[in-house]
Parts: C-alpha cells; sequence; structure tokens
C-alpha cells in the first residue's frame, strides 16, 4: 500500500482515482468535499498485477498526476 498526501489552499471538491496503463480506473480513492489543509489518502494495491499506475488528483484547482510502480 502507499500513502497520497495532498495540500489544499482553500475548501474544494477532491477526486482521486487510480489508472492502469490502458486508461481504465482501478480505485477511486476519494470523491468529497474537503476542507484547506493537508489531506492523506491510503491505496492498498494488494489487487492490482504489478506494473505502472496513474494516480489523478483532481480539485477545483488543478489537476495532478503522478506515476505509481507497483512492485510485489
Amino acid at each position: 500500500s502507499t500513502q497520497i498526501t495532498y495540500s489544499l489552499h482553500e475548501g474544494s471538491h477532491v477526486s482521486i482515482e487510480v489508472y492502469n496503463m490502458n486508461g481504465q480506473v482501478v480505485a477511486s480513492l476519494v470523491n468529497a468535499e474537503l476542507q484547506a489543509g493537508t489531506h492523506t489518502s491510503r491505496w492498498d494495491a494488494q489487487n492490482v498485477p504489478e506494473g505502472m499506475y496513474f494516480v489523478r488528483i483532481m480539485s477545483d484547482e488543478e489537476i495532478v498526476s503522478k506515476k505509481v510502480i507497483v512492485m510485489k
């Protein structure tokens, strides 16, 4: 598993999804209205095969994508 930490400058709707290399959503971690501040979400990758994934964090302010490699 891995922890994803992110900060919001102001309250915002936040969506965090994990995608495989084919662009399919393999996990939806957050879909909620959150207050300003630092937040942490946990992704348990136990049920996905090894490989590269992308985590997309979307808020009202911005969209950020990060590459994650799962190794077992």
